[in-house]
């Protein structure tokens, strides 16, 4: 969530299997973003079948509340009877079932929403690279921008903020020492005038504060 990477899920289904071992994918940041029909990673590696549980949230690109665990109709079975997290809770208020329920039928008739933010995603890579910035292995609409220290990625926040650009600054103990960053979180809705206005701050960024790869 913090490098915008992608698991070879394709890789860790073969070590599971060999292993004898469970897999299960945390699809919170792919659901409605990677496959053909919005369903993760999974689904793009073309290894659903080889997945014991796939579990995300519906507050990121489904913009509602709650979770979710997908899996055999025995895993189902036995969380709804025996998960102490799942038996304790509280349900999702009706309309907030009804807005990821809606959401998910938007995603499926409208697959140009996944491949507008994949395409802004690797436009606004592409020309942060080419200025010099350290996007690390970002393959998502979450791009790191790797700015070093705390003070860099915080002063950078609030000169993006006060152009009117959100960019939350990451600093430890949530990423690694020496590797505070921006993180851009790009969406399919972001106007192109919004993606040059973004490319323009950052580039008036570039040899002020931040650290180039």
């Amino acid at each position: 969530s913090m490098d915008g990477d992608v698991a070879d899920l394709a890789a860790l289904s073969v070590v599971a299997e060999s292993a004898g071992a469970l897999l299960v994918a945390d699809e919170a940041h792919a659901t409605g973003v990677f496959g053909e029909h919005g369903r993760g990673i999974g689904e793009l590696a073309g290894v659903e079948n080889h997945i014991a549980a796939s579990v995300g949230t519906l507050s990121k690109s489904i913009g509602s509340i709650g979770g979710f665990v997908c899996g055999s109709q025995a895993l189902i079975d036995t969380l709804v009877n025996e998960a102490r997290s799942f038996i304790y809770t509280t349900a999702l208020p009706p309309g907030c079932s009804a807005a990821a329920l809606t959401a998910l039928t938007i995603m499926a008739r409208r697959p140009q929403l996944r491949r507008r933010v994949m395409a802004l995603a690797a436009y606004v890579r592409d020309h942060l690279r080419a200025m010099d910035f350290d996007c690390g292995h970002s393959g998502s609409p979450i791009i790191p921008v790797i700015c070093g220290s705390a003070e860099a990625a915080l002063e950078a926040s609030e000169v993006l903020r006060q152009s009117g650009i959100f960019v939350p600054a990451i600093r430890p103990p949530t990423v690694a020492p020496g590797t505070a960053r921006l993180r851009l979180s790009l969406m399919a809705t972001h106007g192109d005038d919004q993606i040059e206005f973004l490319l323009k701050q950052m580039a008036r960024l570039r040899d002020r504060i931040l650290v180039r790869s």
